[in-house]
């Protein structure tokens, strides 16, 4: 389905869906039925999701990239440690300071960090300069 779409930014917003639906399933999971306290459970939810991103990422948005997985892979691991340490001090402000529920707040979190990762991804990750075509394979 995804490897349909034409435009690179609304396959990486399916990709991040898809992510995002990782995520927050599995942060409900492990808080709600585990009793994991939330950072950690959204550290955990995070980087299962990121690895999934990764995945759908390198084979069917930034495909015609010439690193290699493994590079890619450490490179796009890298960029979401940044990504984790910004959604957990984004949690620990909303839920333990504001008082937001810990899903409402990784709601409003997700977007922010979902776009802006694109761009960073494209350029460090994948090595696409800016305005360069990503491409398609299939």
């Amino acid at each position: 389905m995804i490897n349909k779409i034409d435009h690179p930014l609304i396959r990486w917003i399916l990709s991040g869906g898809i992510a995002f639906i990782v995520d927050f399933s599995t942060l409900f999971f492990l808080v709600e039925k585990i009793n994991v306290y939330y950072l950690y459970a959204s550290g955990f939810a995070f980087l299962l999701s990121a690895t999934t991103n990764f995945l759908i990422s390198r084979y069917l948005i930034f495909n015609a990239t010439t690193n290699s997985v493994t590079s890619s892979y450490i490179r796009f691991i890298s960029i979401s440690m940044i990504g984790l340490a910004l959604i957990a001090s984004l949690m620990y402000l909303l839920v333990d300071i504001i008082g937001l529920h810990y899903l409402l707040s990784r709601l409003l979190i997700a977007g922010t960090v979902g776009v802006s990762s694109f761009y960073i991804h494209k350029l460090f990750t994948f090595n696409f300069k800016i305005g360069e075509k990503v491409g398609n394979k299939f």
